[in-house]
C-alpha cells in the first residue's frame, strides 16, 4: 500500500506529535509499505518563534499558504492510496487532498473545548478562537477519524454526535523503545547530562521525575506545590522537572527549593530514558490528558508511577497510584507514604512493566493497517 504522512510544521516544535508521526513512518516501512511522508516547509518561518508575534504569522504562511500548494504536488507525484492526517490539528489540509482516501488522528481536544467555552479559566484570543473553528469544522468532516484513547472518542463524540459511526479508538504505541537500563549504565548517561540542582548542588540520590511542559492540563505547579509538601517529610529525596524550560510562575513557586529541584530542559530519548531507570518514582498530576505518553514511557523502564486519578490515565496506567490532582495535601500524603514503602514501590515497578507491554508500536500499526484496508475498500465501493 502507498501511504503518504502528513506531518506537524517542524517549526511549531510540537515533538510528542512529530514522534507520532515519526513512529508510524517507521513502523508502516518495516511492515512492507511505501511511505511518504509531508510537513509543510519551512520558509518565512525558519528561526522565529512560531508560536507568537510575527513568527507566528510567517509561520501561518508557511503552512497554510504555500503548504496546501506543496501538498497537491506531492500528492500528485505519489499517487498515495490513503492520506494519513497524523494530528487533527491539521485537518484543516483536507480540502486540499483530491482522490485518496483520508483518515485523521485525534490526540485531544483541549484546544477546541477551550474555544468552545467548555475549560473553566481557560479562553482562546480571536485569532487562536477562529483556527480553532476551522479545525473542528473540518475534523469533523473527516471520512474515518482515529482517537488515541476512548476518552478522546468520547470528548468527540459528545462535541459533535453526527462523527459516532466514523470515529475508531487506536491506542497510541510509545514513541521510543523505551526499557530498564543497567544501573551503572543509567548512571553514566545522567552523569553525563550534568544533572544538578538549581542552586548547583549534586542532585540527591533520590529523586521524584516529572516530564512534561508549561500547559495549563500539564499542572506543573501541582507538581511543585506536591513535592514541597512532601518535602517536610522526606528530606533525603529530590525532584527533577524533565522537558520544556519552566515559566515564571514556576520559577516563584520553586524558591526556596533551589537545593531539591533540577531542571532539565528538552533532554534526549537517551537521558530520559536513564531518569525514568533512575528515578525513585514518576509524577504526573496532570489535570487532562487526550493519552499521556510519559506515565506509560516510566512504566516501561520499570518506574513507579503516581498519576491523576482521571482518564484515560486510570485505564492506561493501571498499575499505578492514584491522586487527586486538585488535593496537593493529600497527593503529598500519598506520595510520601509510598516512598517509605519499598515493598510497594518493588511491587508498582513490576507491575508497571507489565502494564507497557500493552503499548508497544506493533499492535498500533496493525490497527492502522487494518483502518487503512477498510477506508481503501470503503472508497472503491
Amino acid at each position: 500500500m502507498k501511504i503518504l504522512l502528513l506531518a506537524n510544521y517542524e517549526q511549531d516544535n510540537q515533538f510528542s506529535m512529530l514522534g507520532f508521526a515519526g513512529m508510524m513512518k517507521a513502523g508502516l516501512e518495516q511492515t512492507g509499505h511505501e511511505v511518504t511522508m509531508f510537513q509543510p516547509r519551512v520558509n518565512f518561518g525558519k528561526g522565529r518563534n512560531t508560536h507568537q508575534g510575527i513568527g507566528k504569522w510567517l509561520g501561518y504562511y508557511d503552512k497554510y499558504i504555500i503548504g496546501p500548494r506543496n501538498l497537491k504536488r506531492v500528492i500528485k507525484n505519489s499517487s498515495p492510496d490513503i492520506v494519513h492526517i497524523c494530528d487533527h490539528a491539521n485537518a484543516v489540509y483536507l480540502p486540499h487532498i483530491k482522490g485518496p482516501k483520508t483518515i485523521v488522528t485525534c490526540h485531544d481536544l483541549f484546544a477546541i473545548k477551550t474555544w468552545l467555552g467548555k475549560i473553566a479559566g481557560q479562553s482562546k484570543s480571536a485569532i487562536g478562537a477562529l483556527q480553532q473553528k476551522w479545525i473542528f469544522n473540518h475534523l469533523i468532516k473527516s471520512p474515518s477519524i482515529a482517537c488515541v484513547s476512548h476518552a478522546t472518542r468520547d470528548d468527540l463524540n459528545t462535541l459533535a454526535p453526527e462523527t459516532k459511526s466514523r470515529t475508531n479508538v487506536i491506542l497510541s504505541g510509545l514513541p521510543y523503545p523505551y526499557e530498564p537500563l543497567p544501573p551503572e549504565q543509567a548512571d553514566k548517561i545522567i552523569s553525563g547530562a550534568e544533572l544538578v540542582t538549581i542552586s548547583g548542588e549534586p542532585m540527591p540520590r533520590k529523586f521524584i521525575l516529572h516530564v512534561g511542559n508549561n500547559s495549563w492540563y500539564k499542572n506543573r505547579i501541582g507538581v511543585i506545590e506536591i513535592a514541597k509538601k512532601a518535602f517536610g517529610s522526606v528530606s533525603d529525596i529530590g525532584l527533577v522537572l524533565a522537558g520544556q524550560p519552566v515559566n515564571e510562575e514556576l520559577r516563584h513557586a520553586m524558591v526556596g527549593l533551589e537545593d531539591r529541584i533540577s531542571i532539565l530542559e528538552r533532554p534526549s530519548n537517551s537521558v530520559l530514558q536513564a531518569l525514568y531507570c533512575k528515578a525513585t518514582c514518576f509524577l504526573f498530576p496532570s489535570l487532562a490528558e487526550g493519552f499521556g505518553w510519559p506515565p506509560l514511557e516510566a512504566q516501561a523502564c520499570g518506574c513507579p508511577v503516581v498519576v491523576s486519578n482521571i482518564e484515560p490515565l486510570r485505564s492506561n496506567c493501571k498499575s499505578a497510584l492514584f491522586i487527586d490532582p486538585l488535593n496537593t495535601s493529600d497527593s503529598a500524603q500519598h506520595l510520601v507514604g509510598l516512598l517509605n514503602d519499598s515493598s510497594r514501590l518493588r511491587k508498582l515497578s513490576l507491575d508497571g512493566l507489565k502494564n507497557a507491554e500493552r503499548f508497544k508500536p506493533k499492535a498500533m500499526i496493525d490497527a492502522y493497517i487494518s483502518l487503512y484496508e477498510q477506508a481503501v475498500r470503503s472508497h472503491a465501493a
